[in-house]
């Protein structure tokens, strides 16, 4: 089966038996080979090629095959060799037949896994590791094909399954115990003195996963609290905080998946919720609300009030992902009191932040500077340059939506400054998308796109699911707006689909209100219809208002067009709440009101929302004179 993700998969079938006999004979030409074992070999091999040279390698091991000169022989004793019926077998007493000290490095070795490295295994194998003797081991390994070199000073078992068999010889506390040794080897291995990508820190992953086979998992979860990363003038940074910077939850999850149910008290809230925010990075918002709940009964049972503030207030955040914004508030007011209680800067600025993100969705962007701007202030007092990077990128959310687009592009650029200072990357791609914004804003179509595509180019390598959606939304308004129509349905259909795969109604309702502006647009009214229905009935579930006034304009519209005048009529509103709508969003709603009145014979008004529509974009007055919609009115506002 071929697939473009996957690649090429190949189903090998067992060779038959004439094909077997040609592998033996193809392996080793020996003399003397009496039938009935070689008859016995291809039995057992059942048409598997590895069975029939671990079997005939096993015989060299023993003696029962020698070579002469330039020909392999078989002793005369051969036909009496006992031939194990599996190749797992076959491999066992392959392992079992070597000195005890090779058994010994092979068993070890196993527990660094298929592919090991021979500094590795000296610190394993400790002071009866002299590097002559384990290179001659390593050597005799190698010429009875157990292990093959296969970089500088790396070595590989030939077959993953030698490596199993060697591994499965070992008693369990000998498993654990040697785990652990490999576990500290490698998490005392040296860092960069500056770490930036996960190819940096490749060595505590190794660290990690040997702590969990040990059991230690105290050791496993300190390990992604060891600070890694201290650039000049920010905070310092653990191994947890420096994936999440560099949009790594892909990795990241997995580092809490074996830990949380065995840690206790504080440490298993904590592991719990940061599980739920690797989650909630990937988008799988469900799975990251379940996780938050948890960790915050956990951190209630402890009386732990700072790991209640933030689980608390990831429900919040999380919540506002979901399209819940009234209950993000709240729940990041609580999360914010309790930090307030505790006189933790850093979790008031946290929840802070969350809360302007809050008012600022409700349409209410002056108490969201106010809370963005004191948590701008407590991050730069307690020098966390993420923090401020963030901050100053909200502000510039915020001033945009009060229509001052050439300060919030100044903001932008000031966080986006900062993020790459640090090497936040997260933060530097959600920054893209915000001077994408400014630059639509500012009719920079062209710059507008070439942000929009790095911005999703970055959330798609971080795999952040929700910013590839909600970057795919914003980049088909611009498509629109150039009239390209094709582009933006394809464009929305993609954010679309991701919006339903990770439950977020508040995503599925804005791209729904774009795919029925589009189809509109370019003609397909029916769709445009079943789009704007669908939108307004989401709109109404996650109670965000300004994809309620934009689900009703374009319905009102879509209705106009299908002549249900009563349902148009009842649909409209004029009177447009300037303060919750984007400057596209208010030239979209406008000028649909303006098609609707027109429809509806109501020409005066159509001609006064035809004017607000291309005082804010100037596409209308060229969009307006191919426009039907407008033919019922004869008003000089409606022509080229």
């Amino acid at each position: 089966a071929v697939s473009a993700a996957q690649g090429l998969t190949l189903t090998l079938q067992p060779l038959n038996h004439s094909d077997s006999s040609k592998l033996v004979s193809a392996l080793l030409r020996v003399e003397g080979m009496p039938a009935r074992l070689r008859q016995l070999i291809l039995t057992r091999a059942e048409g598997v090629p590895f069975y029939v040279e671990e079997v005939i390698r096993s015989m060299i091991d023993s003696g029962a095959i020698y070579r002469d000169g330039e020909v392999w022989r078989a002793r005369d004793d051969a036909d009496s060799v006992e031939v194990p019926p599996t190749l797992v077998g076959v491999i066992s007493a392959r392992v079992d037949a070597v000195d005890p000290a090779a058994r010994h490095t092979l068993q070890v070795a196993s527990v660094l896994g298929r592919r090991f490295h021979v500094d590795a295994l000296a610190a394993m194998l400790g002071e009866t590791a002299d590097s002559a003797n384990l290179q001659a081991t390593l050597t005799a390994l190698h010429y009875r094909e157990m292990v093959r070199p296969v970089g500088d000073g790396e070595y590989s078992f030939k077959h993953v399954l030698t490596q199993q068999v060697a591994y499965s010889t070992l008693l369990l506390t000998e498993r654990r115990q040697h785990h652990h040794t490999a576990g500290d080897y490698y998490a005392l291995q040296p860092l960069p003195p500056q770490p930036r990508a996960i190819a940096d820190v490749r060595h505590l992953f190794d660290a990690h996963y040997h702590y969990v086979q040990a059991q230690d998992y105290t050791a496993a979860y300190a390990l992604t609290n060891r600070v890694i990363v201290q650039h000049e003038g920010d905070l310092p940074l653990t191994f947890d905080d420096a994936l999440d910077r560099w949009g790594e939850n892909a990795a990241r999850r997995p580092l809490y998946q074996p830990l949380v149910s065995h840690l206790w008290g504080s440490d298993a809230a904590d592991t719990t919720g940061r599980l739920g925010h690797a989650n909630e990075q990937l988008g799988d918002l469900a799975a990251a609300l379940e996780c938050y709940q948890l960790a915050v009964k956990l951190a209630e049972e402890h009386n732990d009030l700072a790991a209640q503030s933030s689980w608390i207030g990831q429900i919040g955040i999380t919540n506002l992902m979901m399209g819940n914004t009234q209950a993000a508030l709240d729940y990041c007011y609580s999360a914010w009191k309790l930090a307030t209680q505790l006189a933790d800067l850093r979790l008031q600025a946290r929840w802070l932040n969350a809360m302007g993100n809050a008012h600022r969705l409700l349409g209410e962007a002056k108490p969201a500077i106010k809370d963005y701007t004191a948590a701008l202030d407590i991050n730069r007092e307690i020098g966390s340059r993420r923090g401020e990077a963030v901050q100053l990128g909200n502000l510039g959310l915020a001033y945009s939506a009060l229509g001052l687009i050439d300060r919030a592009a100044a903001y932008y650029s000031q966080g986006l400054t900062a993020a790459r200072e640090i090497g936040d990357r997260r933060t530097e791609g959600l920054l893209l998308g915000s001077l994408a914004l400014a630059y639509a804003d500012l009719d920079d179509d062209e710059q507008a796109i070439e942000y929009y595509n790095q911005a999703i180019t970055f959330a798609e390598q971080m795999k952040d699911r929700h910013s590839v959606a909600t970057w795919l939304v914003n980049l088909s308004s611009t498509y629109a707006k150039q009239g390209e129509f094709e582009a933006a349905i394809e464009r929305l259909g993609r954010a679309l689909a991701l919006a339903e795969e990770m439950g977020s109604q508040g995503l599925q309702a804005e791209a729904l209100a774009g795919l029925g502006y589009a189809h509109h647009m370019a003609g397909r009214i029916t769709a445009a219809f079943d789009c704007y229905t669908l939108a307004l009935d989401l709109a109404k579930v996650v109670e965000q208002p300004e994809l309620l006034v934009i689900a009703r304009s374009g319905l009102a519209r879509a209705c106009a067009a299908q002549r249900d005048t009563v349902r148009a009529a009842s649909l409209l509103n004029i009177e447009l709440p300037e303060q919750l709508l984007t400057r596209s969003q208010l030239a979209t709603c406008h000028y649909n009101n303006a098609c609707t009145l027109a429809l509806l014979g109501r020409c005066a008004e159509a001609a006064a929302a035809l004017a607000h529509a291309t005082a804010l974009n100037v596409c209308y007055r060229e969009q307006t004179g191919r426009e039907r919609d407008l033919a019922g009115c004869r008003s000089a506002h409606y022509t080229k």
